[in-house]
């Protein structure tokens, strides 16, 4: 009997003995599964109605974060894009033109995606057939983004003299198609006195236009009173009140007295030559200091730049082109010494210009200016007179 009651409490001990195994073990495996296993297990429902996990600003200090790749931005060359090639056989000297200044816009924009692109005195190439009421030429107006105008009422040919007012009136509303467009107008008039002045405001104001009061024909001086006032800072053609154009700098001993004069002003554009004499180019630190206004307001700067004549005392000149020019040279300008029409759709001439190595365009960029003034885009005329 004893022997059957020690072997039942053996039995017994055994089989408590594999439970407590059999617990140990089933919570040791427990311990085991993934997190996500065990949350699934018990939100399997509140799983269906997440099927984004929330992560709150806590959980995000502990997710490990990536480093940002960087990308590598190159520089595009500006001397990829091929020139207008010429059709000499059906020549349309307009076109070539518009050509030729959407290619300089697509060239220094491949560099500088916001720089500015002005041609002066180029209003008729706003439309096919040089009209106010003629269909727009978009690629044209697309392209750039003011236009500079020279005496809209007084001084067009002459210190003080009046436009003649059907001449006035074509311009004016060939102009309101690019204010229309989205075209800034930056006007310059030749002429002094409270009436004349008057005038000029009128019809600026009127029409929107950009106002600049030239004291000279020859772009010397600095007026001592500015148009429009503006004391804020301009980052836009739109945002500007009034400009500056002074083109020559004779009247200053050096490069850094007419920095410092122009420094001193608070005018919201200035246009400039880019080289204060023939061999002495602005660098990036003098257009730096000039985009400051003097009350602490930043200012756009634009680089003037002839682009249908070559000038004698441009770096690019040598003396052979006097007894022996290229095919693309013409003969010199009778009414602006030292400047010579040019074949503007020849690619030697926009090699100088634009697509060359050491383009003026190209050196213009280097230098930090916002844009570009174009000059001469009425040459189209020169050509269209010799027919």
């Amino acid at each position: 009997m004893k022997k059957n009651i020690a072997i039942i409490i053996a039995v017994c001990t055994v089989i408590i003995f594999v439970a407590i195994v059999v617990v140990v073990l089933s919570i040791s495996g427990a311990n085991d599964l993934p997190e996500a296993t065990l949350n699934n297990s018990f939100t399997v429902s509140e799983s269906k109605l997440q099927e984004t996990p929330i992560v709150t600003e806590e959980d995000t200090s502990q997710i490990k974060q990536e480093p940002t790749p960087t990308i590598q931005v190159s520089t595009p060359d500006i001397e990829d894009t091929q020139p207008f090639i010429f059709d000499e056989n059906n020549p349309d000297y307009r076109e070539a033109m518009r050509q030729w200044v959407m290619l300089i816009g697509n060239l220094a924009r491949s560099y500088d995606e916001d720089f500015l692109l002005i041609p002066q005195n180029s209003a008729e190439l706003f439309t096919l057939n040089g009209s106010a009421s003629g269909q727009i030429h978009k690629d044209f107006l697309d392209a750039i983004d003011g236009i500079g105008v020279e005496g809209i009422s007084y001084g067009n040919n002459k210190y003080n003299k009046p436009r003649k007012e059907n001449s006035k009136t074509d311009l004016v509303n060939l102009l309101d198609v690019g204010v229309k467009n989205g075209i800034v107008t930056l006007a310059v008039d030749y002429c002094s006195g409270e009436s004349n002045i008057s005038d000029v405001m009128q019809l600026n104001e009127q029409h929107g236009f950009k106002t600049f009061i030239a004291e000279d024909m020859e772009l010397t001086l600095i007026p001592e009173d500015r148009v429009n006032p503006n004391n804020d800072s301009v980052i836009s053609l739109d945002d500007a009140k009034n400009w500056l154009y002074l083109l020559n700098p004779e009247r200053y001993s050096s490069k850094k007295s007419f920095v410092k004069a122009i420094s001193e002003t608070n005018y919201d554009v200035i246009v400039i030559d880019a080289f204060f004499d023939t061999d002495e180019m602005f660098t990036e630190e003098d257009v730096a200091e000039l985009k400051a206004k003097a009350d602490g307001g930043t200012r756009i700067v634009i680089a003037y730049m002839s682009i249908g004549e070559a000038e004698d005392y441009r770096y690019y000149w040598i003396d052979e082109f006097y007894d022996n020019p290229p095919e693309w040279m013409l003969t010199e300008n009778s009414e602006w010494e030292g400047n010579y029409p040019v074949e503007y759709w020849q690619p030697e001439w926009q090699e100088i210009i634009a697509t060359g190595e050491d383009s003026y365009l190209k050196r213009l960029l280097s230098a930090g200016f916002d844009g570009v003034y174009l000059d001469i885009v009425d040459g189209y005329e020169t050509f269209e007179d010799m027919r």
